[in-house]
Formats: C-alpha cells, structure tokens, sequence
C-alpha cells in the first residue's frame, strides 16, 4: 500500500483505501478497489482531495499500520458529530447529541483495540471541509492513540482510581471531540479574527473554555468536561484559563502535574493539529498540511520552553510518526522511496524500500530495491512529498529520549516554583 499526493496519481492505479468526501461529513467518494482514470482524478483534484492510498502488493507491509475497521470507525466519528456541529453553528438552540458523540468515541476505541498494529496516525485518512468537525475528531483520534500508548502514566497519574479506570481513555477521547464546543457559542467574528491573525489572546476568543466547560457540564464524565475547560493549560503554567485556588488569594493558571493528564495530553494534540494544518479566515481547513516532521520538531523545541509535559510528548512521537508508513520521500542521495517501517527510538531514520530510477508507476514488485534501514545507512530523508525537510529532521540526543519505558525526570517546571513561591 502507498500513500500519493494527488498529483502523483495515475489513470489505472487502484483504490486501497476509502476516498471521503470533503464535502460530506464521513461520506465515502470512492470505495477501495476502485480504478483511478483521468475523469476521477480530474474530479478528486477538483474536490481539493490532497492524497489517496494506491494498492501496491509489493508494499505488503505497510498495510498493519492501516485497518478498514479503523478507519471506518473514525469516519462514523465525524458523521455522528459533523451534522450537529454545522448546526450548532447557525443556531445556538440546537442541541448536541453527547450521548451519541461518547458512542462513537467508544466504538473508535474498541477498533483500535481489535487492530493494535494499526495504533499509529499514518495520515488523515477521513477528510472534510468543516473547520471545527475536522479539527476536533482529528484531536480526538490523536488523543486516544497518545492514551493508549500513555496507558502506565495513566495508571501513574490517576493512581486514586482503580488501575482499569485509569487506563481508561474514552473520557479523554471524548474531552478531546468537545474540547472546542465552546467555539459554537462565541461570536463569529471573534473566532475568524483569532484563525486569521493567529492572534488567540482576545479574552473574547479565550472564553470559549469556560463556555464550552458550562455546555458539557453535567452531560459527559466530570474528567471530560474538566479537559474542556483546561486543555490551553501549559505546563509551565503560562496558560488560561486562572483559576483561584482554596489556598491562594489570586486566580492563577494551572501548571504542572496540576493539570489533569487528559488535558496535558488534549494540549499536545491540539497544538499538532493547529500546525499541521492551520485553520484559513474563511473557517475551512487549508490543504497544504505541514510535513508531520516539520511540526514535531517545532511541538519538541516548545516542550524544552516548557508548555507541554515530556512525557506526553513521547507519546505523540511515537503515535504519530515523523515519517508515516507509505509515505513517498527522496533520499539525500537522491533516490525515490517509500517509508514501509518505523524506528520508534529513532523516529527520523525509518525503514524504506527505494523506487527503481525510471518505474515511475510505483506499484510492482520490481519497481522496488530491497530495504533499507536509515539508521544503519549514510543516508537520510531529504523530502518527503516533494517538499524538503533537510533541516528539519531530529534525533535523540540521548537512546531513551523517545522511549515510553523512560520516564524523563520529574521536575516541576520553573515558572510554576515562581507561582507557588507567590
């Protein structure tokens, strides 16, 4: 299986994966099996459908990262939440469906149960068009694959509850689906001048949190509704909303392991997706996403500045990788190839088969060299999707830096030591 950008599709490849439509909240443009010609490319370069997933039995092993079941779920996700969000939008009277929206979220999680290979964001596999649907499913699934690799933390950070209730991540998937609910009810041109100018310290646009907190209140599980409130947070407590606390005379941010760890992780999957792909003023999701590694780099260098908790970070590097399985990219030594494995320690050197000069279809067996694992080469990944990322690739600076086994030393971050000296 192999992951194409559009304008490297050919009339007579052939459909692995679902094509969605982005106009249609989960509705399936095309089916797998299906056979690319001119006139259905014409049309899915019409529609702004920026990849499809070609079969490519000579990439066999690319498919345990990709599940149908999974992927199913994940687009019965947005059609349960799509409908009521677009609603909601226009009319503040319509009422949101939680109970449905925790259903979904559950039947994601027992999906991704059943496939445990394919616990890895390979790409954004169930497109739309709305801004807010596709941004909070996408935190959604990210979150529940950074809970499921998070599950010992879980056991750590929850340990007033029961071990099974605090591996538990539907709560977390579910505070992650409604983290912008608050968004519904704000004024929309407070909300189009904050993704426009990507200015978001408008106290306006701040207040969607305690919005969105008073509409899911009482409606989902109390951890759920406290990530709402709390996932703009930052671990070094330089985040919204200030609270007063029972010991202190002042309202101040959390920080720390103060903050839930549903909404450290919400946090995290939050800031990936507002890079990866930025919200354009006319509220729709742009099409020219960030390379994943791009944002990565960037997410690791803000959680040394300390806004997010390093151990959640972990999780995101090894849930969502620098370099997903299938990607096409172009080695320093020039040479086509495509990512078939991962190296979870080592996230920027994976394993890849190169393209053989000339092959340009990229799809029979011998189209392909054998492969090559970049940590045991010279080589390294120069661009991937035609887009360079020489400089932005990363490496640990110690074995353990991305190991989930590790924890990384548990020191309270500086600025909250100033606001507990306060």
């Amino acid at each position: 299986m192999l992951n194409l950008m559009l304008s490297k599709a050919r009339p007579g490849m052939t459909l692995a994966m679902p094509v969605f439509h982005p106009g249609a909240a989960g509705h399936v443009l095309l089916k797998p099996g299906f056979a690319l010609d001119a006139r259905s490319i014409c049309r899915l370069g019409e529609l702004k459908v920026p990849d499809v997933w070609i079969d490519c039995p000579a990439l066999a092993e690319v498919m345990k990262y990709v599940s149908h079941e999974v992927v199913g779920a994940q687009a019965d996700l947005v059609r349960t939440i799509g409908p009521g969000f677009d609603a909601a939008q226009s009319d503040a009277r319509v009422d949101l469906e939680f109970s449905a929206y925790a259903g979904a979220v559950r039947g994601l999680i027992a999906r991704l149960g059943e496939h445990p290979s394919a616990q890895t964001m390979v790409n954004d596999l169930v497109h739309t068009d709305s801004a807010l649907t596709s941004h909070s499913t996408a935190v959604s699934y990210l979150c529940i694959l950074m809970g499921l690799k998070l599950d010992s933390y879980l056991m750590l950070e929850r340990s007033h509850v029961g071990p099974t209730r605090a591996r538990s991540v539907e709560g977390l998937g579910v505070g992650a689906l409604l983290h912008d609910v608050g968004l519904l009810r704000l004024d929309p041109e407070t909300v189009r001048k904050a993704h426009s100018t990507g200015n978001f310290t408008d106290p306006a646009w701040r207040a969607h949190v305690k919005v969105g907190y008073e509409m899911v209140r009482g409606e989902v599980e109390p951890t759920a509704a406290s990530a709402v409130l709390h996932h703009h947070q930052r671990f070094n407590g330089t985040g919204f909303p200030s609270l007063r606390r029972a010991d202190s005379q002042r309202a101040r941010p959390q920080c720390g392991h103060d903050i839930h760890i549903f909404a450290r992780v919400i946090a995290v999957a939050d800031r990936f997706d507002d890079l990866r792909n930025p919200i354009a003023a006319d509220g729709t999701v742009r099409r020219s996403a960030l390379p994943v590694v791009r944002v990565i780099k960037q997410m690791l260098a803000e959680t040394r500045a300390g806004h997010f908790d390093p151990m959640v970070i972990k999780s995101l590097v090894q849930c969502a990788p620098a370099f997903g399985p299938g990607k096409h990219v172009t080695l320093s030594d020039g040479r086509e190839a495509v990512v078939t494995g991962q190296n979870p320690l080592d996230p920027c050197r994976p394993k890849v088969r190169p393209i053989i000069a000339g092959r340009e279809h990229m799809v029979p067996e011998d189209h392909f060299g054998p492969v090559i694992d970049l940590q045991k080469s010279l080589v390294s990944i120069a661009k991937v999707d035609g887009e360079d990322v020489h400089d932005d690739l990363f490496f640990p600076s110690v074995p353990s830096e991305f190991d989930l086994r590790v924890m990384p030393p548990n020191t309270q971050p500086v600025a909250c030591a100033v606001l507990d000296a306060a």
